[in-house]
């Protein structure tokens, strides 16, 4: 699974960014944006992108209203968990017709209650740490990720070479 986040509906993505996502198509390989929704107001050109992203195959995840650290949030309120995760994956879907069902974490941060995130219907997180799947039967399943290298090209490169037979 690639994922790319810190993708923020309301303003340009970064053009870093949108070399990777054009690599990635050039090779015909979808992946997983992280999408942060944050205002009522997206880009024009954001949502013209992800729904002809959407459209070849693209999922389009979550990564909350504002970016918040779940983790942290959590201690404060289940609520606010809810609530960041389901705005988001409202406007989303608003701005490309579906619904996300994948979590990218803000800032890596899992919560300690998956409850809270299983209720808002998502069935996939993405974390940082251990890279580990969790048992096939839970509701949710948890995977990790390694970051980014010097350059979308390098990343690229790197990854394709962990999927050669």
């Amino acid at each position: 699974i690639i994922t790319i986040d810190d993708i923020f509906l309301a303003y340009p993505i970064d053009k870093r960014v949108l070399e990777m996502i054009r690599l990635l198509r050039e090779a015909g390989h979808p992946a997983v944006l992280g999408v942060a929704t944050e205002t009522d107001a997206p880009d024009k050109n954001n949502v013209a992108l992800l729904n002809d992203l959407v459209k070849s195959g693209w999922e389009i995840a979550t990564h909350t209203d504002t970016h918040a650290n779940l983790g942290r949030l959590e201690e404060a309120s289940l609520k606010m968990v809810y609530s960041e995760v389901t705005v988001s994956m409202d406007k989303i879907e608003k701005a490309t017709g579906v619904r996300p069902i994948t979590l990218v974490l803000p800032e890596g941060n899992m919560v300690n209650n998956v409850d809270t995130i299983q209720e808002a219907g998502i069935y996939w997180i993405v974390g940082i740490s251990d890279g580990v799947t969790y048992d096939s039967r839970d509701p949710i399943h948890y995977v990790g990720r390694e970051g980014p290298y010097k350059n979308a090209g390098r990343t690229f490169r790197l990854m394709q070479e962990r999927f050669r037979f």
